[in-house]
């Protein structure tokens, strides 16, 4: 529909699985180096896994695509079959006559005939199961069997395995730890990152012929931030951005635009573009072809919800204490408040933030040196040099983070924000004090409380704060003079225990135990690690003064 507005060959954000759009991030070609290893082994079974929407499909397909000539390949997409069903599909796939009524043994019989056969030409077969997680344990035991097809050099079948995170879970059960063995190559596949996401856009727009600017950079930080970087809810809400843009003779794409685009594709319940008669006025023929949009969006969004669960496994937008609907609500307010501003650029209200027009790097560096005086030190750029390097010859570490609010109240220390402001440049902020509905600020030394909705539009998650360094890594302590750190640990679980009233199970034992309970208690993740997070957490118990978010709030002195 918008294509020509545009200047694209075909759309762009298709969500059909075309190899021509695959948009190879590190991680997606370190999967399909891993798929390639496995084929190249002759043997066992490839594994990949990965949440719904990040492209396994696509990446697949061209997996296929660059599988050597000699390789005759059997696509099972539909395994929520039998066995025995299993079997047959495999024999069609391969061109294998179907005898009727022939037992699951025939069918391993004829498929044993025709690897023989195949290898004797010197070929190899490959089965690649979609979805794998459908699979149940019996049929996943069956496929075992099959690689047992074998002569005395090689295998005769090799089994890639495509899948949701359900899939490794499934593989690990004990009854399946001999299928387990025989896996030769795993990979996981993740959402993108940030400027992987901007990459993939400006990738699939070359692809469909369109070289110059089309979303601004605000709106690339929002397709980011309301898709979590996973491919598919890309697509969705890009090709909805763009038919909004459309119907508004736009042709550039603004962040509210892909807001009102991701509110559509995701779904809160409220009327978006599409209300009659809106955007028909002075387009002959629109109307139907909105018709005709609709309908088809709407069968595929229920295909897509049957079939992956979009609704239930998307990870939403995260700010604490307010659930879907209150964010929804406060993002349409924010939306309203920017259109109202933009009408009455004389406006200001207590919840406004204004970025002006300080360089990004002038902006850091003030940032920086209103974060060290927070902790009490005089940070001299022109003399001291690096604001990092600088802050560890004061027993300081630098700590540098994607998150959202919840995050930065559990770690508690002031931060610095990188926000975009309206040309799309980055912007530094003091994060001084948190509260549930509002924070305060330092922009160009003027300090501030905003309502977190007005800096939840121009922050997508980057943050740097200080944290105090344990003796051992600091570069204040002499080598041969630097204190013990299992010693200092459990000084400082057994204060935090105290204060947290935890009973360890083993107060002399091992400490991963004692750490684990710690960081669970705390809400970090639990793996035993003693990262910069958990050591930041324990030094909150260690009873040293350090400024927190939560003693600015109170501060009669801060408002």
């Amino acid at each position: 529909m918008y294509n020509d507005f545009f200047g694209f060959r075909e759309s762009p954000f298709t969500i059909a699985p075309d190899p021509r759009y695959l948009y190879l991030s590190e991680r997606h070609k370190e999967a399909l180096a891993h798929l390639l290893y496995g084929v190249s082994g002759q043997g066992g079974f490839v594994v990949l896994t990965g949440e719904v929407g990040t492209g396994k499909t696509t990446l697949c397909r061209r997996f296929l695509e660059e599988i050597p000539e000699n390789v005759d390949i059997a696509l099972v997409f539909n395994p929520k079959v039998s066995a025995r069903e299993l079997l047959a599909t495999i024999g069609r796939e391969l061109g294998l006559p179907e005898v009727s009524r022939s037992s699951t043994m025939e069918m391993i019989n004829q498929l044993n005939d025709y690897l023989l056969k195949a290898h004797a030409e010197g070929r190899h077969t490959l089965v690649v199961i979609d979805e794998a997680q459908n699979l149940s344990a019996d049929v996943l035991e069956q496929v075992r069997l099959l690689t047992n097809l074998e002569t005395s050099e090689k295998k005769l079948v090799q089994v890639a395995l495509l899948g949701q995170p359900e899939l490794a879970a499934l593989l690990d059960s004990p009854r399946l730890r001999q299928l387990s063995q025989r896996i030769t190559a795993r990979y996981h596949l993740d959402q993108l990152s940030r400027r992987e996401t901007y990459n993939y856009i400006a990738y699939r727009l070359s692809v469909a012929g369109q070289k110059g600017t089309i979303f601004s950079r605000r709106a690339l930080a929002a397709v980011y931030r309301r898709s979590h970087g996973i491919p598919r809810l890309i697509n969705l809400i890009c090709d909805r951005s763009l038919l909004g843009a459309y119907t508004r003779n736009s042709l550039i794409i603004n962040a509210a635009t892909v807001r009102r685009a991701a509110r559509e594709v995701l779904g809160d319940g409220r009327e978006g573009w599409f209300r009659p008669g809106r955007f028909i006025k002075g387009r002959p023929g629109f109307q139907l072809g909105v018709t005709v949009f609709l309908l088809t969006v709407a069968a595929g969004m229920l295909v897509m919800t049957a079939t992956d669960e979009v609704a239930e496994r998307v990870p939403g937008f995260v700010s604490a204490g307010m659930d879907g609907p209150m964010v929804a609500e406060a993002e349409k307010r924010a939306d309203e408040g920017q259109v109202r501003r933009e009408a009455n650029p004389g406006t200001t209200r207590e919840s406004d933030l204004s970025l002006g027009s300080l360089s990004s790097d002038a902006s850091r560096t003030r940032a920086y040196r209103t974060l060290f005086d927070v902790w009490g030190y005089d940070y001299r750029p022109s003399e001291h040099g690096q604001a990092c390097e600088w802050g560890q010859t004061r027993g300081l570490g630098c700590l540098h983070r994607q998150g959202n609010w919840s995050s930065l109240a559990v770690l508690d220390r002031p931060a610095v924000l990188e926000l975009i402001d309206e040309q799309g440049e980055p912007v530094h902020a003091v994060l001084l004090a948190l509260e549930p509905g509002r924070v305060r600020l330092e922009v160009k030394g003027e300090r501030q409380w905003v309502s977190r909705e007005a800096v939840e539009e121009v922050w997508f998650g980057d943050y740097s704060l200080l944290w105090r360094v344990p003796p051992w890594e600091s570069r204040l302590i002499e080598p041969g003079s630097i204190q013990d750190r299992e010693l200092w640990l459990r000084q400082a679980l057994s204060k935090a225990e105290q204060a947290l009233s935890l009973v360890p199970e083993s107060p002399d034992g091992g400490l991963e135990p004692r750490i684990m309970a710690f960081q669970r208690r705390e809400g970090l993740r639990t793996d035993g690690v003693i990262g910069p997070l958990t050591l930041i957490r324990l030094n909150h118990y260690m009873g040293r003064s350090v400024p927190t978010l939560s003693s600015a709030s109170t501060d009669p002195l801060s408002g």
